[in-house]
């Protein structure tokens, strides 16, 4: 099979499915979000929930107000919705630091409907090109069976789809993190990477994550260019937008917390929302009764009693992180992606679109699983990667579900799973032993000498 799918006529026929494959990811993953639908207004039929308080936010900081306190964002909103866009009638509080705003200003600049247009093209190319990148720097040279498999991942999926129909950041995360792998993996100078990762952690708070992960790993100059950075850039965004602004965004921060909401004034219960995929929002749901959810919990506790078991697995879940950071025998590939797998499990918003940034794992940990020397294993790992990327990939409404008692109540945290199936395949691969030290695919001279060309499979 694999000299039939590698010889001339496998891989012209490669390029042809490949090419399918890609009109097949523009008219399912983009047109629909850029098509004006006959409105003359582009991209009008994508809902863009998240880039509305992205957008909005730059553009308050800009003309010198915070977009933290809720009457500010909401007063703007008002106001965008009679002159902007009608999306803005409805509007949730901006989250993220004021780097995140400063970042984006330059789209910002723009209407918002063209901003919007032009933010999801961004995403698309930062979506692939953070694929193909991490395909390179695990060895790809141009089998166009890679090419199949990466765009099969993602053409018809529709995590990305909600990604990009909700205008969320995890597509830049996905191509940070990848940026940061090749420059650990490409020896790229300190100051460079230190000022990507910081950058990135500013961006969203998750990617934070990678500093601790330098220090667990005892590598100092990363980390401490890291710090620098982030210091660095904070003290740009205090220089631009002073203290105020950046008080503000601390009772935000709070509110994200277990148990906790935005905007819980006005009604909202983000922690259990039926799109967060969080352990806070399984507990809650198991545990606590929530008037109006329609769910009937398992045992009716209290939400101290799902905070505390929240509190538990996030426990749990450092001590793997911390174990499998400071062995450095384990394979960059498993370690990396066990901690961009934590870095989603533990925060109490999990959405089911950050899953996104599990693409990375998903590649790594397939590249590490398919040298494995036994067969059974292998296959089996691969089993339960694949598996994950269907789930992943697979439509689901969580609003207005009748899984509402018994065991039916976990399938509200369905895209939970993925994450847990490739955590595992991680742990696996850290307690098994396998990939053995010096054979797996983060040392230089395989990635050098045996690439991903004509001449082998792909990722």
């Amino acid at each position: 099979m694999m000299s039939l799918l590698q010889s001339r006529g496998g891989m012209v026929a490669g390029w042809l499915v490949a090419a399918g494959l890609l009109l097949g990811f523009v008219f399912f993953q983009v047109v629909p979000l850029v098509a004006s639908h006959g409105t003359g207004i582009p991209g009008i039929a994508s809902g863009q929930n998240d880039y509305k308080h992205v957008w909005a936010g730059a553009r308050l900081l800009q003309s010198g107000f915070s977009p933290y306190p809720a009457e500010v964002m909401l007063s703007a909103a008002g106001g965008y919705a009679e002159t902007e866009d009608h999306r803005f009638r409805t509007i949730n509080p901006y989250v993220y630091p004021p780097f995140t705003a400063l970042v984006m200003m330059p789209l910002a600049q723009l209407p918002f409907a063209s901003s919007a247009v032009a933010f999801s093209i961004l995403n698309h190319i930062l979506l692939l090109g953070a694929l193909f990148l991490a395909a390179w720097l695990l060895g790809w040279r141009g089998n166009p069976w890679v090419v199949v498999l990466l765009l099969a991942m993602v053409s018809f999926n529709a995590t990305v789809f909600r990604q990009n129909n909700a205008g969320q950041l995890n597509v830049i995360l996905l191509f940070g993190y990848t940026l940061v792998l090749v420059g650990i993996r490409r020896s790229w100078p300190t100051p460079v990477l230190g000022a990507i990762a910081a950058a990135l952690a500013l961006f969203k708070l998750s990617p934070g994550i990678l500093l601790i992960w330098f220090l667990l790993r005892r590598e100092w100059k990363r980390a401490g260019w890291m710090a620098a950075f982030t210091i660095l850039f904070t003290l740009v965004t205090l220089v631009l937008f002073g203290w105020g602004v950046h008080w503000d965004f601390l009772p935000v921060l709070r509110d994200m917390g277990y148990g906790s909401s935005t905007w819980q004034e006005y009604g909202n219960t983000f922690w259990r929302d039926p799109y967060n995929m969080s352990f806070n929002a399984l507990f809650h749901r198991l545990f606590v009764e929530h008037e109006g959810s329609g769910m009937v919990p398992w045992v009716a506790l209290s939400p101290v009693v799902a905070n505390g078991f929240t509190w538990l697995v996030s426990l749990m879940l450092l001590g793997l992180f911390a174990f499998v950071s400071w062995n450095q025998k384990i394979a960059l590939s498993v370690s990396y992606s066990t901690m961009i797998l934590v870095s989603l499990l533990l925060p109490a918003l999990f959405w089911d679109h950050y899953l996104v940034q599990a693409l990375l794992p998903v590649m790594l940990l397939s590249f590490v699983a398919f040298r494995l020397p036994g067969i059974t294993h292998r296959w089996v790992l691969l089993g339960l990667i694949a598996l994950s990327v269907v789930v992943l990939s697979w439509t689901v409404r969580f609003h207005g579900m009748d899984w509402n008692s018994g065991p039916a109540l976990l399938l509200h945290n369905l895209k939970l799973l993925p994450a847990l199936m490739l955590l595992g395949v991680a742990g696996w691969m850290v307690f098994s032993g396998e990939p053995k030290p010096g054979a797996g695919p983060d040392q230089s001279k395989l990635t050098q000498e045996t690439p991903i060309s004509g001449n082998e499979p792909g990722v």
